[in-house]
């Protein structure tokens, strides 16, 4: 339907910024994530002993999730901006990513707030539901990603994000029910007070874990593909004056 087409034909700049600034997000999650599968047989399960870690290695991990959350806010924001430019779907489309993007923020300072306060006073269970809350996080992260374009994306990189948005759901439900399920609480005694910290009972370098880790990565080397094919096309339409028409 007409409605539902572009207002405008011409990609801003502040379009292409915005995209590019998530594939540079997208990027940064790969190497997090490449990390991570690497290291799934030699990482530390007792969290009491993985807090304690003086690992550099860990510190610059550290240091480039701060980043990569820095220039993932800046590219929705910029996306968003964008979207007034168009009418319709497209632009319904990015209030809702816009609407995920925040539930993704606040679920995830939900999950770290409650994992923090159940170090003091929490159950097992409580540990296992901020677990949960915090594992949703991902996908609402991906999804907000999905919407923010969905509507000027042509057809080919829908069907790459939306696929990749259903590996992720997979990759994240099956890992944190693996990990739910084999938490134990460890019982520390300090100075002033007792802490209360969860230990991952299994080998997570064996079985259908790496293959489902795997998968995460996959989805995300799809978005990352589909987000630069929409920066090359932007940076493309912008020095020709036209954009595609939105499929």
């Amino acid at each position: 339907m007409q409605e539902d087409q572009p207002k405008v034909n011409v990609y801003s700049g502040r379009l292409t910024w915005g995209l590019t600034l998530m594939a540079i997000w997208l990027l940064i999650t790969i190497l997090v994530q490449a990390n991570t599968f690497l290291n799934l047989g030699t990482q530390p399960v007792d969290l009491q002993n993985a807090g304690a870690s003086t690992n550099p290695g860990q510190l610059i991990l550290g240091c480039l999730g701060l980043i990569a959350f820095i220039v993932e806010l800046v590219g929705v924001i910029l996306i968003f901006a964008d979207s007034r430019r168009v009418q319709g779907l497209p632009r319904r489309l990015a209030v809702f990513g816009l609407a995920f993007f925040i539930l993704y923020l606040l679920t995830t300072g939900a999950g770290i707030g409650m994992s923090i306060t159940m170090v003091f006073n929490g159950t097992l269970g409580s540990f296992v539901i901020a677990t949960w809350i915090t594992a949703i996080a991902s996908p609402l992260g991906f999804l907000a990603a999905l919407l923010l374009v969905f509507g000027i994306a042509p057809g080919g990189i829908k069907g790459a994000l939306t696929f990749a948005l259903v590996l992720s759901l997979v990759s994240t439900i099956g890992m944190t029910l693996l990990t739910s399920s084999h938490l134990a609480l460890q019982t520390y005694q300090t100075a002033n007070r007792t802490v209360y910290l969860p230990q991952i009972n299994f080998d997570r370098s064996t079985g259908v874990y790496p293959i489902l880790s795997g998968l995460g990565i996959l989805a995300t080397v799809l978005y990352l593909g589909a987000y630069i094919t929409l920066v090359l096309d932007a940076r493309s339409a912008s020095k020709s004056g036209v954009s595609d028409a939105v499929k």
